[in-house]
């Protein structure tokens, strides 16, 4: 563009129009079929002149419709400062690319989405089909593009709950398609997973205002009943339902999908059962209890159950609970059980088929098999009438006996019977292959449960902390619990109670943190308590200088210590590194250590730093050899590599400027 003031610069979207340069200053055509294929050009780049002629003039005659180009290019020629329409050989016309600024080509979906402009808008030629039939075809592909723009910014708004993004994509995606159902049922179902519960009733209730008056319609059953359980969410939620009890935090998506399966399943479809995994403490227990207490219908009966690791190996122990439920049920009348099958029932509680050392004797293959198709014929007559979701906390510690008759249950009352567990990962595996096969079979899906985010965790201490703590920094809480949910909630209970103390372990946290070491070997904890004296985490070399085991032996611990998820694999550079899953984890560890300990464990890592001194990572070392000695309670040593490590890291910088 060497001369800008006499460019010509070219809108698309929205009302069109053609401008010279940057004044503004608009160009007015003398007729809309020149202006048209102006336009037709400006985004072809190129055309035929009997393909101008087709589009504009399709109902003439060859002669006339080239005489009409020829005077639709004259006139283009007359009122445009530059020549921007170029002639290549005898037929064909093309856009000097170089005379004009299209403002708004080729710009990304995103941005198509959101400023929320149609292509030619309000622009009409009249007597020219054709072209009206382009502008139509593109508009069409124009709003597929934005769709599917909008099918990608929902998600990630949704995932780090950007509400702000997430609305303004909303929004624009109505404005495109402001009557279409699936819209609005994909913005109920996003602003849900947000936890904004009321923007999501806002919208149906928008929506069915706009159907009523514009096109005397109802939203649909499918949008309707999506509504009613939003609306449910929403007073659980707020403690404005019949769930009182203090608000649940976060994991809206989770929520939300777990709600809209269970509402599905109560109405009448078939809905797989699902398994929730995590680490310990990340919340899995609490969302399952949540779920069980909002649990929607009166066609659909609802059971929680736990499993335990110390009655794994009862027979049955895991559906005590569930059974003496259902007893009770019965009893009450609600179940309406024949004769047999209430027999059947009362003898599920009989002490026999509990107690460890009578098994054999009433449990052979045979005896169970015949007592098991007994159980389903009795679940069979319980189902015919109501459908049943089972809530099962620690699946992982079910007895085999009682996974056994899951899996039948899973299989043969399909559409019937479906159930949602807890699955802490890292323990036992038996009942993980049992999960990971109805997976395949399409019976299970798995949902994982992440730690808190910092945001979350920002949002879920504005609402714990009293006003008087809000200089408490969300991202110290964050970094020392991790998005732990039990860590979070134990240290900011500590937190109103006592004040915030960094330096130590809340005590509910501290048992959760025993209770994952006490299983561990007398050598694991001598690697561990070597791992809790770096600063960060450990190559394998520095183990070593605490670790009296050849490398072999040293890696099959560490991989074991990994399996009991308390220490884990990094690529630390080009170095492979281990550190502990969790910062409690370390802070346990190492203050049970004896002080003169730690400090002999330090001064030996900070001697064996020292002998790096020639080598190429030495200055890499020098933070870590100031911290050893440090901690080693040699003050004097660490001052001296302090003002060494000052000295050569002001040298880098002089030999960096000069370079």
């Amino acid at each position: 563009m060497s001369d800008v003031g006499n460019h010509i610069k070219v809108v698309l979207f929205g009302t069109p129009g053609v401008f010279i340069g940057d004044e503004k200053e608009r160009i007015h055509f003398p007729y809309r079929k020149a202006e048209g294929i102006f336009y037709y050009l400006c985004v072809n780049k190129s055309a035929l002149r009997d393909e101008l002629i087709n589009v504009f003039w399709e109902d003439c005659d060859e002669q006339t419709g080239r005489k009409n180009l020829r005077q639709a290019l004259y006139e283009l020629k007359k009122v445009l400062p530059v020549e921007p329409v170029k002639a290549e050989g005898q037929n064909r016309l093309y856009l000097d690319a170089d005379a004009v600024f299209i403002e708004d080509a080729d710009l990304p979906e995103e941005e198509l989405l959101l400023q929320g402009k149609e292509f030619l808008q309000y622009f009409y030629v009249k007597g020219a089909p054709g072209f009206d039939d382009w502008v139509n075809e593109r508009r069409l592909e124009l709003k597929e593009r934005c769709r599917a723009a909008a099918r990608k910014l929902i998600p990630d708004a949704v995932r780090v709950r950007d509400v702000k993004k997430l609305h303004e994509t909303l929004m624009a995606w109505h404005k495109l398609e402001p009557y279409e159902e699936h819209v609005i049922k994909e913005t109920m179902e996003a602003y849900s997973a947000c936890g904004q519960y009321n923007m999501a009733i806002q919208a149906y209730q928008d929506y069915q205002e706009l159907i009523r008056k514009e096109l005397e319609e109802e939203p649909g059953e499918e949008l309707a009943s999506l509504y009613r359980q939003i609306f449910r969410l929403k007073e659980n939620d707020t403690g404005t339902g019949a769930m009182p009890e203090k608000r649940f935090y976060c994991r809206y998506p989770e929520i939300y999908d777990l709600g809209r399966s269970l509402d599905r399943f109560s109405a009448g479809s078939s809905s797989v059962s699902v398994v929730i995994t995590g680490e310990l403490g990340v919340g899995k227990t609490a969302l399952l209890t949540h779920m069980s207490k909002m649990a929607p219908g009166q066609r659909t009966m609802y059971f929680l159950t736990h499993c335990y690791e110390t009655e794994k190996a009862y027979y049955l122990k895991a559906f005590r609970e569930w059974f003496k439920w259902l007893e009770k049920y019965d009893d009450e009348g609600r179940l309406h059980l024949s004769k047999d099958n209430q027999e059947l029932l009362h003898q599920l509680f009989s002490d026999r088929y509990l107690k460890q050392e009578e098994r054999p004797a009433v449990f052979g293959a045979s005896t169970y098999a015949i007592w098991e198709d007994s159980v389903i014929s009795m679940f069979r007559e319980i189902t015919g009438k109501r459908r049943i979701v089972l809530f099962i906390d620690d699946i992982q510690w079910m007895d085999d006996l009682s996974r056994q008759l899951l899996w039948r249950l899973v299989l043969e009352l399909e559409g019937k019977f479906c159930f949602i567990a807890t699955y802490r990962t890292g323990e036992e595996e038996s009942n993980l292959d049992f999960l990971r096969r109805a997976e395949r079979r399409e019976l299970v899906r798995f949902m994982k449960l992440l730690p808190f985010t910092e945001e979350e965790t920002a949002e879920i201490i504005r609402s714990e902390i009293p006003a008087g703590n809000a200089g408490i920094m969300a991202s110290k809480i964050w970094q020392r619990t991790e998005g732990n949910a039990m860590f979070l909630m134990d240290l900011l209970n500590m937190i109103r109670d006592e004040g915030w103390d960094s330096g130590s372990i809340p005590p509910k946290s501290e048992y959760i943190v025993r209770a994952r070491l006490r299983n561990i070997t007398p050598v694991q904890k001598q690697i561990l308590c070597a791992l809790s004296i770096f600063m960060e985490h450990a190559e394998l070399y520095e183990l070593e200088i605490l670790v009296d085991m050849d490398r072999l032996s040293l890696l099959e611990e560490l991989e074991a210590l990994e399996k009991h998820r308390i220490v884990q694999e990094l690529v630390a550079g080009e170095y492979l590194a281990y550190e502990f899953r969790h910062q409690y984890y370390k802070e346990y560890v190492y203050n049970d250590q004896p002080l003169a300990k730690r400090r002999h464990m330090h001064y030996l890592v900070a001697k064996a730093y020292e002998k790096l001194k020639n080598n190429k990572r030495w200055l890499e070392h020098l933070p870590f050899i100031i911290y050893q000695f440090e901690k080693a309670g040699e003050r004097a040593l660490a001052d001296q590599y302090r003002q060494e490590y000052k000295v050569e890291t002001d040298a880098t910088v002089i030999s960096g400027d000069l370079g």
